[in-house]
C-alpha cells in the first residue's frame, strides 16, 4: 500500500494505467506488465516520477490499439477543463473590472446611435433610455435633446468642411440630382461622385437634401444646382450631371446647359415627365423686349450648367414598361398577355388584402408571392418571375392555391408564356441592375451593356413562340432611345478606356475603328500637353557650339519620340488581357482618360437611394422634424466616413 501511495504522482495517476499491471518497485524504478502484449506478456520498467517509457512502448508496439482513442479523449477533456478554468478566471477578473467612459465618449456614442439607427431625437429623454445608459455608466449623465441637436449641428459643420477640403484635391466630379416630395414637402437631393486617382476606387458622398419650395421650374432647378456646386467649390470641376428624364430637368439643361449634351427635341415638341415628346404650342419671342430685359433676367442667362445625361436606368425602365406595351399591337400577343397578367394580378391583389390567402399560399407552396410596386419596373419582373418559378417547380401546388382562393387556374399555354416573358425580360432586368450600381459602376458600362442586351435579345428570338412581339418592341425601343449614345465621343472613350471592355464591345468594324482612333487621338493630345508642360517647367539648357551645329531637319524632331510611345502604349493596352483597373497604372495616358471620362455614373440611382433613406428618417412619427435637422441627420448618416476624417 505504501508503494502505491508513493506512485500516485506518476503511474498511479496516469490515465493509461489500465493497460498495464503493476509488478514491483525497486529503488527508484517500478516494473509493470503490458496487458496488450499477447500471448507473451512483457515486463517493462520506468522511473517512479515518469511514464514516458510506457507511453513510448504503446506507440511503438501497439499503434492502433484502443489506448489511442482513450488518449485522444483524455486530451480533449483536459483541454476543455483548461479552457473552462481560463474562462472562469477571466470572468472573475472581468466582474471586478469596471469600464469607465468619459462623458464626451458617452455623448458621442449616443449621437452615433441616433444617427446610424435613424432614431427620434426625443429618445434621449425617454425614461427607459435614460435608465439603460445610467445602468451601464452610473456616473455619467444622458445628454438632453437640446444638447443632442447642438452636437448634431457641430458634426454637420465638421462634415461639410471635411468634404470641401477633400474636394480641393479632386479634379473631376459627377453629380446626380432629383426632386422628392413627401408629407406635403419637396426636397432637392444631390449626390457627388469621383475617382480616387491613386487607388482608382469610386468615391461618393451626399451633398444636399434641401427643402425645395415653390414650383419645380427649370429656373429654380438651375439656381439650386449652381448654389450647391458653389458651396462646395466644385463648379468648374463637374464633368456631368445625371438626372431622370423629367421635363423640368430636360428643359433646364436645354436652356442653360451644354447644347451638345442636351436631348434633341423636334420643333413644336417638348418632353413630358416620362421623357417622351409631346405637342405644345409654339411661342414667339419679341426680340425688342428681349433686348430690354431687366438685370434680374440677365442674371438668369448667366447660369451655365455642365454636360447632362439622362439616367440610363430610367430610360431602360421606360423601355421595359412603355415601349414593351407596344407589343400589344399584335392581337395574338395582346390576348395571351392580358389573360395571363390578369390571373397574376388577381393573385397579387388577394394576397395584398387578405391574410388568409397569404396563409393558404404559405401552407401549399412554403413561400410568399412578390407583390409588384408601381414605382419600380424591376418589381414587376420579379413578381412575374416568382409566379413562373412556382409554375415550374410546384405546378400542382400553384393550381391548388388558385382553386382554394377561387381564382382561375393557369392553363399550360399561359405557363409557357410566363416562361417566354421572363426569358425576354431577364436580360433587361440584369442590365438595369448593372447600370444602377454605384461603387464599381462607371458610365463606360453604358454602351457595352446596351450592346450585350441587344445581342442577348436577338439570340433568343428564334426560341420564342409567344413573346416575339415583346422582344421586337424592346429592341426597337433600345434602338430609338440609345442610338444617339453610340455617336457620343464621351461615352465611346469611357467604354474603351475601361480594361474590362477595351474594344470587345464594338461589334461593327467602323465603331471599333472610331473607338480606336478616338483613344489614340486623345492619348496623343495628352502626351503633347505633358511634353509642353515639361518644356515650360524645365530649366533652359545651353548647348555648346558643337552640339548646336548638328541638325538633321524634320527627322531630328522630338515629336517622333512621344508619337512612338503613344503607339506603343496604345497597342500594349488594347492587346492586354488584364481586366483589372490596376493595369491602368502601367498605361498612364489611358489612366488619365479613364479618370476623366469615367468619373460619371450611368444612373441617378444614388440620389434615389438617398431619398429612400430619407423616407426612413422622415417617418410619420417624425414628420414635424424641421427641414434643416432632417437634412443634417440624413447627410451625416450618408457621409459618416467624412465626419472624423
Amino acid at each position: 500500500m505504501s508503494e502505491l501511495m508513493s506512485l500516485k504522482p506518476a503511474f498511479e495517476a496516469w490515465y493509461l494505467k489500465e493497460f498495464f499491471e503493476f509488478k514491483s518497485h525497486i529503488n527508484k524504478n517500478i516494473y509493470v506488465q503490458c496487458k496488450l502484449c499477447l500471448p507473451t506478456p512483457k515486463v517493462l520498467s520506468t522511473a517512479m516520477n515518469s511514464t514516458s517509457n510506457l507511453k513510448k512502448h504503446l506507440e511503438k508496439m501497439h499503434p492502433s490499439a484502443p489506448w489511442k482513442r482513450k488518449a485522444d479523449t483524455s486530451a480533449e477533456e483536459l483541454n476543455l477543463r483548461t479552457k473552462k478554468i481560463c474562462i472562469s478566471n477571466e470572468s472573475a477578473s472581468c466582474s471586478n473590472r469596471v469600464f469607465v467612459l468619459t462623458q464626451r465618449k458617452v455623448d458621442a456614442l449616443i449621437t452615433d446611435f441616433i444617427i446610424e439607427d435613424m432614431q427620434s431625437l426625443n429618445v434621449v429623454e425617454q425614461p427607459a433610455f435614460i435608465k439603460l445608459i445610467q445602468s451601464l455608466q452610473p456616473s455619467k449623465a444622458v445628454l438632453s435633446r437640446r444638447s443632442l441637436v447642438s452636437t448634431i449641428e457641430k458634426r454637420y459643420s465638421v462634415m461639410c468642411n471635411n468634404l470641401a477640403a477633400h474636394f480641393t484635391s479632386v479634379r473631376y466630379f459627377c453629380t446626380t440630382a432629383d426632386i422628392w416630395s413627401t408629407h406635403n414637402r419637396s426636397f432637392f437631393g444631390t449626390t457627388v461622385h469621383w475617382i480616387d486617382e491613386m487607388s482608382l476606387v469610386r468615391k461618393s458622398a451626399a451633398l444636399r437634401c434641401t427643402r425645395f419650395n415653390g414650383r419645380h421650374t427649370c429656373d429654380a432647378i438651375v439656381s439650386v444646382l449652381e448654389q450647391i456646386h458653389a458651396n462646395f467649390g466644385i463648379n468648374d470641376k463637374v464633368q456631368m450631371i445625371i438626372t431622370d428624364n423629367g421635363s423640368n430637368f430636360i428643359k433646364a439643361f436645354r436652356l442653360y446647359g451644354d447644347p451638345e449634351s442636351s436631348p434633341v427635341v423636334k420643333p413644336g415638341k417638348s418632353l413630358n415627365n416620362d421623357g417622351y415628346e409631346e405637342n405644345e404650342d409654339v411661342e414667339f419671342t419679341d426680340m425688342q423686349n428681349a433686348m430690354q430685359m431687366d438685370s434680374r433676367n440677365v442674371d438668369k442667362l448667366e447660369y451655365s450648367l455642365p454636360a447632362h445625361k439622362p439616367s440610363a436606368s430610367h430610360t431602360l425602365n421606360l423601355i421595359a414598361s412603355q415601349d414593351a406595351s407596344k407589343a400589344m399591337s399584335t392581337l395574338s400577343y395582346k390576348k395571351i398577355y392580358c389573360s395571363t397578367m390578369a390571373k397574376c394580378s388577381a393573385l397579387w391583389s388577394i394576397v395584398n388584402r387578405n391574410v388568409e390567402a397569404s396563409e393558404i399560399i404559405w401552407d401549399e407552396l412554403h413561400t410568399c408571392l412578390i407583390v409588384p410596386k408601381d414605382t419600380r419596373w424591376n418589381s414587376q419582373y420579379e413578381a412575374v418571375d416568382k409566379v413562373r418559378l412556382l409554375s415550374v417547380t410546384c405546378e400542382s401546388g400553384l393550381q391548388t392555391v388558385c382553386e382554394k382562393l377561387k381564382l382561375p387556374v393557369f392553363p399550360q399555354i399561359e405557363i409557357n408564356f410566363l416562361g417566354e416573358y421572363c426569358m425576354v425580360m431577364k436580360p433587361v432586368a440584369n442590365a438595369l441592375d448593372i447600370l444602377q450600381g454605384e461603387k464599381n459602376c462607371y458610365i463606360g458600362f453604358l454602351l457595352p451593356t446596351i450592346v450585350s442586351l441587344k445581342y442577348r435579345l436577338q439570340s433568343i428570338r428564334h426560341d420564342l413562340k409567344l413573346a416575339n412581339p415583346l422582344a421586337d418592341a424592346i429592341l426597337k425601343g433600345i434602338e430609338t432611345h440609345f442610338a444617339s449614345s453610340f455617336e457620343s465621343e464621351e461615352l465611346i472613350l469611357a467604354a474603351v478606356s475601361l480594361p474590362q471592355f477595351r474594344l470587345r464591345w464594338c461589334m461593327e468594324e467602323h465603331i471599333k475603328e472610331k473607338a480606336r482612333n478616338l483613344l489614340k487621338n486623345h492619348m496623343m493630345q495628352l502626351s503633347a500637353t505633358q511634353d509642353e508642360v515639361e518644356k515650360t517647367t524645365k530649366s533652359v539648357v545651353v548647348l555648346d557650339d558643337q552640339e548646336d551645329f548638328f541638325s538633321f531637319g524634320s527627322s531630328d524632331s522630338g515629336n517622333d519620340n512621344y508619337v512612338g510611345s503613344v503607339h506603343q502604349q496604345l497597342e500594349l493596352y488594347l492587346n492586354s488581357n488584364d481586366k483589372s483597373l490596376d493595369c491602368l497604372k502601367t498605361f498612364p495616358l489611358v489612366k488619365e482618360i479613364f479618370i476623366k471620362h469615367n468619373t460619371a455614373i450611368p444612373s441617378s440611382a444614388p440620389v434615389e437611394r438617398l431619398f429612400g433613406a430619407g423616407g426612413q428618417v422622415l417617418i410619420p412619427r417624425r414628420s414635424h422634424l424641421d427641414d434643416d435637422h432632417f437634412e443634417m441627420l440624413l447627410l451625416l448618416r450618408a457621409n459618416k466616413t467624412f465626419v472624423n476624417c
